[in-house]
């Protein structure tokens, strides 16, 4: 019963450290390109929206965004 789970909480860390490690973390800049965003209007307001663009574009400068309300 001891050897079962040592066995489990070995492949259990193993699995937890592999799942971590594994994104890579590379920092994509400078994406070309057109990003399409389809929106409801559901009179919330979209202030959220455009800040959330004007972030895209600050970080990738040679991205354009097209944005359409349904």
């Amino acid at each position: 019963m001891k050897l079962i789970k040592k066995i489990f909480c070995l492949t259990l860390a193993l699995g937890l450290t592999l799942a971590t490690t594994a994104c890579g973390g590379g920092e994509t800049t400078g994406v070309e390109g057109t990003l399409a965003i389809a929106s409801f209007e559901g009179g919330y307001g979209r202030a959220w929206l455009d800040e959330l663009i004007e972030a895209y574009k600050k970080h990738n400068p040679e991205a354009t965004v097209k944005r359409t309300n349904s």
